[in-house]
């Protein structure tokens, strides 16, 4: 949790439903299994979701930070703040080329906060 900052890791069952959050204090705090800690999520986004909505779900629930999920309901990952930051100011949100994105930007900003978090591992 603190090499990669992770503020609030997600649990998932054995088919990766996102179950809920552990957060940091409970972890510290606590003794026992993750499970008898879990919080719900407040609100989760889509991968398929555009930005704009995902902004909009982090503003009007007050949140840094969301789970992704499929359309399966499976975790992808998170999107926070910071990894739409990056996002957008990377160029990828559009290639670069200016043509739209072929990928779902929450999913990038997903996948850039796993890249960003798998290189401060190593």
């Amino acid at each position: 949790m603190d090499d990669s900052d992770s503020r609030y890791p997600t649990i998932v069952d054995d088919n990766q439903q996102a179950l809920g959050f552990v957060t940091r204090r409970a972890v510290r705090a606590v003794e026992g299994v993750c499970g008898d800690h879990i919080t719900p999520f407040k609100v989760t986004v889509n991968a398929d979701e555009h930005l704009r909505i995902v902004l909009s779900k982090m503003y009007q629930f007050n949140s840094s930070w969301m789970p992704v999920l499929d359309s399966d309901g499976r975790y992808v990952g998170e999107v926070t703040q910071d990894s739409i930051a990056d996002y957008l100011s990377s160029g990828r949100s559009r290639r670069q080329t200016g043509q739209p994105a072929i990928v779902s930007p929450a999913v990038a900003a997903a996948e850039a906060a796993a890249a960003q978090a798998a290189s401060q591992h190593s």
